[in-house]
């Protein structure tokens, strides 16, 4: 993020505020409970630790590629999220190539 930082600022990005000191605390407690739980405890668990290698054994790269991206659908269709600021078809595309 720093580096990401510093090439905005050399293109002349603006600067954007620094969160103030008092919501650092619940900063770091989030990020714990996104990195441990959001990720290698939620999707990542499911989908790549029991679903994939299930389907994986009855079925085509492609189909599970996309039966992941669609199951993704709900998020691009939200304000704010990730997925609603990206190209749905790109998203796709790079989510069967992850499969494969």
């Amino acid at each position: 993020m720093l580096i990401a930082f510093g090439i905005h600022s050399l293109l002349g990005g603006e600067r954007p505020t620094l969160m103030p000191a008092a919501h650092l605390p619940v900063a770091i407690a989030n990020f714990g409970l996104v990195f441990l739980v959001g990720g290698p405890l939620g999707e990542d668990f499911g989908w790549r630790g029991y679903a994939m290698p299930a389907l994986s054994a009855k079925s085509n790269w492609l189909i599970i590629g996309v039966i992941w991206g669609l199951s993704h659908l709900p998020l691009f269709l939200m304000v704010g999220t990730a997925q609603s600021s990206i190209s749905t078809p790109m998203f796709m595309f790079n989510i069967a190539a992850k499969t494969f």
